[in-house]
C-alpha cells in the first residue's frame, strides 16, 4: 500500500525531456540536468532505455515539474571544453524575450564557433512504470537458488584456489545465466568424477606423451 502511494505521488512529478540536438558526451548530458536544476530540485535523473535523445527525471515537488512544463521549450547553450580550462562548464540558459546589448551581441558572435546550443522539450510522463523500472536489472532481485547450488568444475577448482575470504563465493561462479543452468544429473556427475582418478586419465592418456 504504501509502495503504491510513493509511484502514485512519483507520477505527477515524473517528465519526459527529449533534447535536440543529441547529447554525445557527459558535459553535454550533464547540462541537461543542470538546466533542470535551475528551476528546483531534481530526486532522479537518467536517460531513456534505448534513447540517446531523450531522459526521464523526477522532481523533489508538483510545483517545480510544473514549472518545468509551462516554461518548455528551454534554449541553453554550453561552451566546449577547451585545454586550458577544466572539464566543468555550467549551463547557461537563454531567454528569447530577453532584448541583448550591443555588447552581448559582440561577444556572442565571438564565441559562436565554441558553443553549443540545445533545445529541452519537457512532457510530463505520468504513465512511466516506476515500478518495473528496475525489474530488467540483474541487481534489483535476490540471487536465484540455481546459483548456490551451481557445481561446475570451474566452480570446484576455484572454490579450492581462491583465497577464504568474503569474495572468493561470489568469484568462483562465473558465466551464470538465470534459466540455463541445466539440473545436475547424479549419473553424469559419478561418471564426471570418475574420469578425474589418476588411473583413468593415465588410460585415456595419449601414446605418443612422454
Amino acid at each position: 500500500m504504501a509502495a503504491t502511494a510513493r509511484v502514485s505521488r512519483a507520477a505527477t512529478r515524473s517528465l519526459s525531456i527529449l533534447v535536440t540536438p543529441t547529447p554525445l558526451t557527459l558535459t553535454e548530458r550533464r547540462s541537461v540536468l543542470q538546466v533542470l536544476e535551475q528551476h528546483g530540485r531534481v530526486d532522479f535523473f537518467k536517460l531513456a532505455p534505448g534513447y540517446q535523445s531523450s531522459f526521464l527525471c523526477i522532481t523533489r515537488d508538483e510545483t517545480t515539474a510544473k514549472v518545468l512544463v509551462h516554461k518548455s521549450p528551454l534554449t541553453y547553450s554550453i561552451s566546449l571544453p577547451s585545454h586550458q580550462t577544466a572539464d566543468l562548464y555550467v549551463a547557461d540558459v537563454l531567454h528569447p524575450g530577453r532584448p541583448k546589448e550591443h555588447g552581448d551581441q559582440e561577444a556572442e558572435r565571438d564565441d559562436s564557433a565554441d558553443k553549443h546550443s540545445f533545445r529541452l522539450e519537457i512532457f510530463p510522463a505520468p504513465d512511466y512504470a516506476h515500478e518495473y523500472a528496475m525489474a530488467g536489472s540483474p541487481l534489483h532481485h535476490s540471487w536465484p537458488k540455481e546459483y548456490a547450488k551451481q557445481r561446475t568444475r570451474t566452480a570446484s577448482l576455484l572454490s579450492r584456489s581462491l583465497p577464504q575470504t568474503t569474495a572468493a563465493q561470489g568469484l568462483q561462479h562465473w558465466f551464470f545465466e538465470k534459466g540455463i543452468v541445466p539440473r545436475p544429473n547424479p549419473k553424469m556427475q559419478r561418471l564426471r568424477l570418475k574420469s578425474w582418478l589418476p588411473s583413468k586419465m593415465a588410460s585415456q592418456a595419449p601414446d605418443d606423451v612422454p
